[in-house]
């Protein structure tokens, strides 16, 4: 008795039998960069192309694709704009910022003073997301506000201008 060395072809079972998978398409991976100490400015679309914001940082994770620059940061500090001016100063444990939203948010003991000198206003607390299309500060966990004119203290949440000129709960700020 013998064995057959091979298969003869079938051609209607090979047309039943299922085509490989298309390959997908991997989806935009970014490319990661690890960087000491350094600093970066944000800008707002447009022909005025207004400063928005000025982050320095002691050590930075920058991930860059085709859509987004997006930047985790360690102990960070730099400047808050409007209308291109600057109009408050901030420091932080860390920052993140995504360059596609224009939005920086401030993490772990964050400080930010306003830079009118009539003032002499300071946000602290846990946590800001600075939305620079809006001008708008929203802070959040044990906030407080110390100022010549008098202390506000203990608050879950507080929204304000950069400058720190205008503040309050969110329901008194209308948002695009």
């Amino acid at each position: 008795m013998g064995c057959s060395g091979g298969r003869k072809a079938d051609p209607v079972a090979d047309k039943n039998q299922a085509a490989p998978p298309e390959k997908k398409q991997d989806p935009e991976l970014p490319k990661t960069i690890h960087a000491g100490s350094g600093s970066s400015e944000q800008y707002s679309e447009g022909p005025k192309r207004e400063k928005q914001w000025s982050v320095k940082w002691e050590e930075a994770q920058i991930d860059v694709t085709e859509q987004a620059k997006l930047g985790r940061m360690q102990k960070v500090s730099g400047e808050l704009f409007a209308d291109g001016k600057p109009k408050g100063t901030y420091s932080a444990d860390s920052g993140f910022a995504d360059k596609g939203k224009n939005l920086l948010v401030l993490k772990g003991k964050v400080r930010i003073s306003s830079n009118d000198p009539k003032l002499k206003a300071t946000l602290l607390c846990d946590e800001v997301r600075y939305d620079a299309d809006e001008k708008l500060v929203r802070a959040r966990g044990n906030v407080r506000v110390e100022s010549e004119q008098g202390n506000l203290s203990t608050l879950s949440e507080l929204w304000a201008t950069p400058d720190l000129t205008s503040f309050g709960t969110p329901d008194m700020f209308k948002t695009k």
